[in-house]
């Protein structure tokens, strides 16, 4: 069975993360967001999967390319137009080939079984079959039995190759609201099944560090310091990690590969650090999540933060509930950003602040 991941739309936007990575892309502790829904694809067996990512699809494929999924092949569709997530499907038809497949919200960041909502499909005779949870845990949580819970799409449909004959060429058609209700006037059988797993969606920093937090402690995902060497209680690293002997550690903690933290620095968790990421000597970090290649200067503070890509904390400064992004940007063109608890800084004023 083949795959089709929607990784592309304007949802979150509003995001401020979303400036410097798209969020397929957001680093977790044990590799990027994207890896979670590969591997629930493989749940069911999926070997090839089609990546609809829009304007991001570059800057996807580079980092599968350099870290490709075992197991599987990835093919990729960038719309020049904005097709939709049923207009999607229509245009990679060529690749399903008249098959089965399973479409998946590039937005959920999933840690369960597939297979129960595929075996759900095949039982019922469905053309489509939509995975389903109960409403008051939409944005995340962990689905047992519903309870009589009124239902929401999560964002994981099996579909039958023949459904793909109702969409239209040209213009905009969503797969909920317009594909499924054409579905149902031809009379086509839809059904439902309720996903038995954990899931989350990102939607935002604060939503974001939540995720990351239960990874580090172990809640959300399996094994998932699997790739990375135990350095201390609580504390994983990759390769090439140098940590100055002066230096304190409270985990949990996760550094990067590349990751180097000089002497009296004190780095306390739950904390994560992606690769090739600075922490000079006498800096202090807590509770905070650094992008690779972000700096943090001698004797500065960094407090429940995100610190993005290459982003500079410059010495003797001091960054609290803060995204930290290194671009060109005035922070009222960021005004409109959806902060959900976090300030934006641009580098520009940490570094004139300090």
């Amino acid at each position: 069975m083949k795959a089709v991941v929607l990784a592309g739309g304007v949802g979150f936007a509003n995001c401020p993360l979303t400036i410097v990575r798209p969020r397929p892309l957001f680093p977790v502790p044990d590799g990027v967001l994207l890896e979670y829904a590969l591997r629930a694809l493989r749940t069911v067996g999926v070997e090839d999967v089609m990546i609809c990512a829009g304007s991001s699809t570059p800057m996807l494929a580079a980092h599968c390319e350099r870290f490709p999924p075992a197991g599987m092949r990835l093919h990729w569709h960038q719309d020049a137009f904005l097709r939709g997530t049923a207009g999607c499907l229509g245009d990679v038809a060529s690749f399903l080939q008249g098959e089965r497949f399973l479409v998946l919200d590039g937005n959920l960041v999933l840690d369960g079984d597939l297979s129960c909502i595929v075996d759900d499909h095949q039982r019922q005779g469905a053309a489509m079959t939509l995975g389903v949870v109960p409403a008051r845990t939409w944005y995340g949580g962990q689905t047992g039995e519903s309870d009589g819970d009124q239902l929401a799409p999560l964002g994981v449909y099996v579909v039958e190759s023949d459904v793909l004959g109702h969409v239209p060429e040209q213009g905009y058609f969503d797969l909920k609201e317009q594909l499924i209700p054409r579905l149902r006037e031809r009379h086509f059988a839809t059904g439902v099944s309720l996903f038995r797993g954990r899931h989350r969606r990102v939607v935002d920093a604060r939503s974001y560090a939540r995720l990351v937090q239960e990874i580090l402690h172990m809640t959300f995902g399996e094994e998932p310091f699997a790739r990375l060497t135990a350095m201390a209680p609580g504390v994983w690293a990759g390769p090439d990690v140098t940590v100055a002997p002066s230096a304190l550690l409270i985990g949990p903690l996760v550094l990067g590969s590349g990751t180097t933290i000089g002497e009296h620095a004190i780095v306390v968790g739950p904390g994560f650090l992606g690769e090739r990421v600075a922490i000079e000597s006498k800096s202090v970090v807590v509770g905070s999540i650094l992008w690779p290649e972000a700096t943090v200067g001698r004797e500065a503070r960094v407090e429940d933060s995100i610190v993005t890509d290459h982003f500079q904390v410059a010495r003797f400064s001091s960054l609290a509930h803060c995204v930290a992004i290194d671009a060109g940007l005035a922070l009222a063109q960021m005004n409109g950003l959806h902060r959900a608890g976090y300030a934006v800084r641009a580098m520009t004023d940490i570094c004139a602040a300090a």
